[in-house]
């Protein structure tokens, strides 16, 4: 009626993006994102330059990382394009006081005559603003869609580290299952989609069209709520037609291929749980890393060599040395391949015989072939000479076979591998056959030990015992290689490791000799368990007849347990060289055992005090051997861990002419490392003081 207003007037649009608060931040947060963007991007194209250069283009365009790296660069220098778009319209943008679109606002008629000049200048206004919300909402877009790839890019990232890159793993594992199974999901939901806008979609307006229906259907799957589809469903078609169509697509589109999804990421990822169950974790790694970086700030450059150094000695190195690509082409090109295509009854056809056989299609069969007798056309066999490079007619009949063979043939065997294979299997039953077969003898043993010491402890007197135990050392045998005395001091140990998780440790050690090899002694010491103690003290002195086969000292500290299996702690290995004669060694030594985290061991040492007493040169009274007060008894043969058994069991009575000074004592030592002081019901057996 006349009564509106007409507000024909705009006072003032925010047109400079940059003068806010906030905008000198951000300007300098886009310079430095800019900036590394580009340097990612470089690196990106140096990855590139790196696969052509090995002929490894096929492989990086094969990686999903890369596709999303591209896809990211893409995507931010879009958003940026838009951006600078944006801030250069809005810069060059000029804004009007007033618009007067009217011609004349008082005229008595044609209240609404415009002047076509400022309605010009009005809907290019408008434009201009359109246009800047337009850019801005495309930026906006963009730069999320950044966000979402960076997010996948850091998923690649962490890829280095196995447990980290479960997730890239997890989805590169599955990733061809999980097409296939797109595939099927897509033939599914759009059949189901179909069926909905010819049941449902007269009435019910979300599956009104295909792609109405799709998007319901997937809502349906996703929140289960039947508030939105139940009813106006269950009117729009006959109650049997809705309730086949809604049961069977839950049973199909949610029960089977949501479970088959899962069921796919699942098996993917317990694979590789397994893969990676013994890989390091994040924490191990960053006390690595932290500790080369200690170690290369602290240690001499002569005393350490950090991995960037190693890798730049390995390339330089590397220059000049062909490829792997190019040694594996000159590898293959050596080969004899003989090319071959499997017919299903079995019949092999080479490229001889495919030669003979494209000629009829061809037209190449002569025409007095024809007139030939019919044996005369029998198939032809591969002969001896089939297995050289045939003769082509023409580069089109080449390239005809080649094309056959590539898209038929079957892959060359691998006879050594097979053969190598069978050797394994065959190699692997044998030693699971021998390992079967100790396992019994030792059980055997063990219970001969046991029928052995309990018939010794009732039928043989405590004199008699320590007569036989000293005979046995003093068998002439040993006498006679006897080239000294070794007198160990077994004092304290610090520093134990935990090797239980709701308990302390209760150390004890063995003590013992071995050979070049490995071998051990005949004689083996234990010293006695301290309960619960990682700094546990001895003080008990053994001592060793010194063999020309004796080259190590060896001692193993072992942590008792009463109902699982004792754990080793370490060892120490100590050549009998380094030992000189006469002059008393006290020391401490690190204590070693590579199964065990380095900085569990880095407080395991173990003191002792070593003597060697040569045979040959006089011993100083003031040196002479200690008697030991008290050594701990051995335990019984089949309680906790073995010791070495001796080489020989026989004890020879003869007596020995000359003896090494000391040795008698060693031999006195020897033969009270059972305990003989009062007959027990379970004593020791003769032949485990040896042991």
């Amino acid at each position: 009626g006349g009564i509106i207003a007409w507000n024909y007037v705009l006072s003032t649009v925010w047109v400079d993006i940059y003068d806010i608060t906030w905008g000198p931040a951000q300007f300098v947060g886009e310079v430095i994102c800019m900036i590394m963007l580009g340097t990612n991007f470089l690196t990106e194209v140096r990855d590139i330059i790196l696969a052509i250069r090995s002929y490894d283009i096929s492989g990086y365009i094969e990686k999903p990382g890369n596709w999303f790296d591209w896809a990211h660069f893409l995507c931010m220098t879009s958003a940026w394009i838009v951006w600078l778009l944006h801030y250069v319209r809005t810069d060059k943008f000029k804004m009007k006081t007033e618009y007067p679109i009217l011609a004349d606002t008082t005229a008595n008629s044609r209240f609404f005559a415009t002047d076509p000049q400022h309605e010009l200048d009005f809907l290019e206004f408008k434009t201009d603003i359109r246009k800047s919300v337009d850019d801005l909402q495309l930026y906006v877009s963009l730069s999320s869609i950044s966000i979402i790839l960076f997010v996948l890019r850091m998923l690649k990232a962490l890829d280095f580290q196995p447990r980290m890159g479960l997730v890239t793993r997890t989805i590169s594992k599955s990733l061809e299952d999980m097409l296939h199974f797109v595939i099927l999901v897509v033939i599914v939901f759009l059949g189901y989609a179909c069926v909905g806008t010819l049941l449902f979609g007269h009435q019910y307006k979300n599956m009104s069209t295909v792609s109405d229906a799709l998007i319901d259907l997937t809502n349906i799957v996703l929140t289960m709520n039947k508030v939105p589809f139940y009813e106006p469903m269950a009117h729009a078609a006959p109650g049997w037609a809705f309730h086949m169509f809604l049961w069977s697509f839950f049973v199909v589109g949610f029960f089977l291929l949501l479970n088959i999804f899962l069921a796919i990421l699942v098996d993917a990822y317990a694979t590789l749980r397994e893969e990676t169950s013994g890989a390091t974790s994040v924490y191990a790694d960053l006390y690595e890393m932290f500790g080369a970086i200690y170690h290369s700030v602290s240690t001499p450059k002569q005393r350490y060599m950090s991995d960037q150094r190693l890798m730049a000695i390995l390339q330089d190195k590397k220059s000049g040395l062909p490829s792997t690509y190019q040694l594996r082409e000159t590898v293959v090109s050596t080969l004899d391949f003989h090319d071959h295509i499997t017919l299903p009854a079995g019949i092999e056809i080479n490229k001889h015989s495919m030669k003979r056989l494209i000629k009829e299609p061809t037209g190449e069969i002569k025409e007095e072939e024809d007139a030939m007798d019919s044996s005369a056309t029998a198939p032809q066999i591969d002969s001896d000479d089939d297995a050289t490079e045939p003769v082509w007619d023409n580069d089109a009949e080449r390239d005809l076979v080649e094309d056959l063979f590539d898209r038929y043939g079957d892959p060359p065997k691998d006879h050594a591998a097979e053969l190598v294979e069978v050797l394994n299997v065959d190699s692997m039953k044998r030693a699971l056959t021998i390992f079967r077969q100790n396992q019994w003898m030792i059980k055997k043993l063990n219970r001969v030990d046991q029928i052995i010491s309990r018939l010794c402890s009732r039928m043989v007197s405590t004199k008699s015992t320590k007569a036989a135990v000293k005979s046995a050392v003093l068998a002439p045998k040993t006498v006679k290689k006897a080239k000294g005395l070794l007198r160990v001091t077994i004092v304290q140990a610090k520093g134990m490791p935990f090797m239980d998780l709701l308990r302390t440790v209760d150390p004890y050690c063995l003590i013992f000799t071995t050979d070049a090899h490995g071998e051990p002694g005949e004689i083996t010491y234990r010293t006695e368990t301290v309960k619960q103690n990682r700094d546990p003290v001895w003080n008990e002195e053994f001592l060793f007849a010194i063999t020309p086969r004796t080259v190590y000292l060896c001692i193993t500290v072992f942590d008792y347990d009463s109902v699982t299996e004792e754990d080793l702690i370490g060892s120490v290995q100590i050549p009998i060289t380094e030992i000189e004669p006469w002059t008393e060694i006290d020391k401490w030594c690190p204590v070693i055992n590579t199964q065990i985290e380095k900085h569990r061991m880095k407080e395991a040492q173990i003191r002792m005090q070593i003597n060697r007493q040569p045979a040959d040169a006089d011993m100083p009274k003031s040196q002479g051997p200690k008697k030991v007060a008290s050594l701990a008894p051995l335990p019984p043969p089949n309680a906790g861990l073995s010791a070495p058994q001796p080489a020989s069991n026989k004890i020879a009575p003869e007596p020995v002419a000359q003896e090494a000074p000391g040795l008698a004592d060693a031999r006195e030592l020897s033969s009270t490392t059972v305990n003989l002081e009062e007959p027990k019901a379970e004593a020791s057996h003769p032949l485990s003081a040896q042991t």
